[in-house]
């Protein structure tokens, strides 16, 4: 299991440590916690959480490609959405855009293989949900 984390962890290095710079969000000083997963990468930061699936495939599940993690966030937000509304915000990619920088909501075209895709999950509801909570 580890071998598998680590290998995915080096083919998406420079996403992971884009989405842990807090300018990747539009901020300059709120800090950016991660939490890891055997499936998921989730980087909290602001009122907003975003989830990246990890590139795995497991005997029940097949996140290997890029069109098969996009499904998979969509799917999650599609069904999430129903009973959470207010927390399950969208579907953002990360895109490798033609200067060879990272830009998340970018608008690199999926053809270019450069598209990673992330669920954007609100943190805080008016009744102050917060993710350590649950």
């Amino acid at each position: 299991m580890q071998q598998v984390l680590e290998k995915m962890e080096t083919s998406q290095q420079d996403v992971i440590a884009f989405l842990l710079d807090p300018q990747s969000y539009g901020y300059n000083n709120v800090p950016v916690t991660r939490i890891d997963t055997h499936i998921s990468i989730v980087f909290l930061v602001g009122d907003r959480a975003y989830k990246m699936k990890r590139a795995v495939r497991f005997a029940y599940l097949d996140y290997s490609t890029i069109e098969l993690r996009k499904a998979s966030c969509e799917a999650e937000v599609s069904l999430n959405r129903r009973t959470a509304p207010m927390l399950y915000r969208d579907v953002v990619q990360v895109t490798r855009e033609t200067d060879g920088s990272l830009r998340l909501g970018g608008g690199a075209s999926l053809s270019s293989g450069s598209w990673k895709w992330r669920v954007s999950i609100s943190r805080r509801c008016s009744t102050e949900w917060r993710w350590k909570d649950i």
